[in-house]
């Protein structure tokens, strides 16, 4: 619906491939929001991503809480 050009919708994508053990895609699609959080200098989100696809190269969800 976005064209692939909305970087928190991207992220959200990503994390949701995560929870449900589409690691490969999660990070791609969080690749792809953090060129886009870069272009767009939002630094937060970009951090924030970085630190996320580390987590989904290692084979584990985004998670908030036990």
């Amino acid at each position: 619906m976005t064209g692939g050009e909305n970087p928190v919708v991207l992220h959200i994508l990503a994390a949701a491939y995560a929870q449900i053990g589409l690691f490969d895609e999660a990070v791609k699609t969080a690749q792809r929001s953090l060129q886009l959080a870069t272009a767009r200098n939002s630094p937060a989100l970009a951090d924030s991503l970085r630190r996320e696809i580390e987590l989904y190269r290692n084979g584990l969800p985004d998670r908030i809480g036990p």
